[in-house]
């Protein structure tokens, strides 16, 4: 509620609502899960690593709580204890684990992309930005349209992050491909700038 930008972005408000209620639900069931010590059942388990899988569904980011609060459980009740009672560590990581994998294999067979969504070639470029006219010359084309989007980016805005948004549009009628295949070719190019380039890369990663 007191994140005013909420107000202006529908599809924000929706799932930052969502995602804070699940994430107090989430609080809640990890919360009664330490509290039933010895009496912990894998009920228990299973229900807290479902509420995992629809919090990471609504925002990725939160793919990693699962291993948290394992972490957590290590912390508090040491290793041996937990490998005693394995099958509750199991059952609350394994939802998430088989969710991430079905998710991340149906991209794949859609997209032809390794990764949580469609746009990983446009997120790479991200990291690339700022050094883009050391792109291959068969890129040349890309790159000058790139640049001149870049230069407009830093002039507005004191940074190079996030051009890649303002040009795709051109991009798309420039290279003739469509939306995923052109995040597949950015990802492409991205992935050469940052292997030709592993200094510059690490800087801005």
């Amino acid at each position: 509620t007191l994140n005013i930008q909420q107000l202006l972005f529908e599809g924000a408000l929706l799932s930052e609502a969502l995602c804070a209620f699940l994430f107090v639900v989430l609080l809640w069931l990890t919360v009664n899960y330490f509290a039933a010590g010895e009496k912990r059942t894998l009920r228990q388990a299973v229900t807290t690593g479902l509420v995992t899988v629809l919090l990471a569904s609504v925002r990725s980011l939160f793919l990693t709580v699962p291993f948290c609060i394992l972490a957590v459980i290590l912390l508090r009740d040491g290793v041996l204890e937990v490998w005693r009672k394995k099958e509750l560590a199991s059952a609350l990581i394994t939802p998430i684990l088989i969710a991430t994998i079905i998710w991340v294999g149906y991209i794949y067979l859609q997209f032809n992309v390794v990764g949580l969504d469609s746009m990983g070639g446009y997120h790479k470029v991200n990291f690339v930005s700022s050094y883009f006219e050391k792109a291959p010359d068969q890129y040349q084309q890309v790159t000058d349209i790139f640049l001149k989007y870049r230069t407009k980016r830093i002039t507005e805005s004191g940074s190079a992050v996030n051009t890649i948004w303002d040009a795709i549009p051109e991009l798309m009628q420039v290279t003739k491909k469509n939306y995923y295949a052109l995040g597949n070719m950015m990802g492409e190019v991205s992935d050469t700038l940052a292997k030709d380039n592993p200094i510059d890369y690490g800087k801005n990663v």
